[in-house]
């Protein structure tokens, strides 16, 4: 496993591409490629209810406020475990349903030794 020094330069390096990836697949492009980080991390440990109609018709349904931050959290862990950290030796990432802002700053700091802040 890479040290966290690494970890937290590669992400730096990394930010406008990891920007650039999730907005791809907030469009449905390149969903196939995120598809079992988001059935690891989807309720029951299958795909989220909004995957296929974004991977087919590139769109998302109508979703309330909470529920599209879950979404936006979801696909940046799958980019960042799939595009940006492939090949490296990282614990996976996840979010807690219940508060996944509290999980996600929990796992970024654990993994990357910093906060999201």
């Amino acid at each position: 496993m890479l040290a966290k020094e690494e970890l937290r330069a590669r992400l730096r390096e990394s930010l406008d591409t990891t920007i650039q990836e999730v907005n791809r697949a907030l469009k449905g492009e390149n969903t196939e490629q995120l598809a079992d980080v988001l059935t690891r991390v989807g309720r029951g440990g299958k795909l989220p209810k909004w995957y296929e109609q974004l991977r087919t018709q590139h769109t998302l349904p109508n979703l309330d406020g909470k529920t599209i931050g879950s979404v936006i959290e979801m696909l940046l862990i799958a980019v960042l475990e799939k595009i940006i950290f492939q090949g490296l030796e990282i614990p996976p990432l996840r979010v807690n349903p219940a508060t996944p802002a509290l999980q996600w700053r929990y796992n970024f700091s654990r993994v990357f030794g910093m906060t999201s802040s």
